[in-house]
Formats: structure tokens, sequence, C-alpha cells
């Protein structure tokens, strides 16, 4: 129904991110400044702190056009680098990669195929990327939903989510606050842990650490779970 909302699995790889994005531009850029001058810039924290920030707009750029230009100076040497979103991609095809495996996990988590989508909606600013839509079309069939700022989404929903609870626990006298509370307690959600939950033990005979996961990932909520440990 239109006011049940129902999380069935949630996942994603911490350890990636827009900057790793960055990164390969930064070292693509450094090692062909380095083989034309013989000096690495990165062992420069001004110069690569420079080179981080032009990084990430050139990223930028070719998700608007087919190419950027990055400028690289150190120690009184300069270089200027075309790079064009098929070399980029090619440079962070990997990344991708593991994008893509994350996506098929999840739904897989989910017991959710593909073709069961209504939608696939991309939220933060790494989905502007151009290669992104084009993945995740390659693995479901469908265009990805356009209908909302990738920018701006999780903050909206944040605000949704706000809403309902203030609805749900806050009391106003007005009519129409009442009447807007009313249709936001009809609201149900249903979430699931992003992560196992459990315990860390230490074997007092080996001092070896242990950690035991009582609560799995994607268990729905609420939850409740007893264990008895022995040594």
């Amino acid at each position: 129904t239109p006011n049940h909302f129902q999380v069935l699995a949630t996942d994603g790889d911490v350890h990636l991110g827009g900057i790793d994005w960055n990164d390969r531009l930064v070292d693509y850029v450094a090692e062909e400044f380095k083989s034309r001058h013989g000096v690495d810039p990165r062992e420069s924290a001004s110069t690569l702190q420079m080179l981080r920030h032009d990084s990430d707009q050139a990223k930028i750029t070719l998700s608007e056009t087919n190419s950027a230009t990055l400028a690289c100076r150190h120690q009184g040497k300069a270089m200027s680098l075309q790079i064009t979103r098929e070399k980029f991609e090619e440079l962070t095809g990997d990344l991708m990669q593991r994008t893509a495996d994350t996506a098929i996990l999840v739904l897989e988590q989910a017991g959710v195929t593909a073709q069961q989508l209504d939608a696939v909606v991309l939220v933060g600013g790494s989905t502007l990327m151009p290669r992104v839509p084009q993945m995740l079309k390659e693995l479901t069939g469908r265009d990805a939903f356009q209908g909302l700022s990738p920018h701006t989404t999780v903050a909206q929903g944040a605000a949704i989510h706000a809403a309902i609870l203030e609805a749900k626990f806050r009391g106003e006298s007005s009519e129409l606050a009442e009447r807007v509370r009313k249709l936001l307690r009809n609201v149900k959600q249903e979430d699931v842990n992003s992560h196992g939950l459990g315990i860390a033990a230490r074997n007092p005979k080996t001092g070896k650490m242990v950690n035991h996961v009582m609560i799995p990932r994607n268990s729905k909520l609420p939850v409740e779970v007893k264990s008895t440990c022995s040594c």
C-alpha cells in the first residue's frame, strides 16, 4: 500500500566512495608527471592537495563532457594532461565492478530479481557519473528514475522520516496539525539492521578474540536475541 514501506535488505562497500575515483586521476597524473620530469608531485603535501581538488573537479567535468584537462605544477616544472571519459572509465573499471557486485549482492539478500523492481533510484553525487546508470541498466534492464536529485534525496527522506516521528510522538493543538498527524500516523515502516550485531569475547586460555554475531545483518526490526555464553 502507499503508506507501507518495507526495507528488504541493505548493503554497501564501506571502503568505496567518490574519493577512490578521484585518487585514480591523482595517481594517473602523478605517474605521468613523474615519467616526464623525474619527480613525484605526491611527495609535496600542498601539491597533492591541489591535485586532489583538481581531480575532483575533473571528475565532475567528465560527467558532463567527454574530456577534461588536468594541470600539475611541482618544483618549478609543469604539465597539462587531457583525459577523456573513456580513459577515466578505464582507470576506474574495477571500482565500478565492485559497485556492481554490491548491487547484485543486495538483490540476492532481498530475495528480489531485477525484473521485479519497479524503479532504480540513484542517490549520491557519484551516481551522476554516466557509467553508473549505464551499469545499473545492464544489471536490471531498466533506466534509472530521474524524478529525484541525487544530491538532496537523503536529506528529503530524513525530513519525511522526522515528520512521521514527530506526528507520532508530539502533540499540537491546531486542527491542521491534527489532520497531518493523523495521515502520518498511518504510515507503516519496516526496517532491517544494516550491520551484524553481537559481542566480542576473549578466550581466557588462548587470549584470542572471537566475534559472536547474535543478530545477522538484514534482520527485520524490531528483533530480540538472547544467548548464554560459557567459558
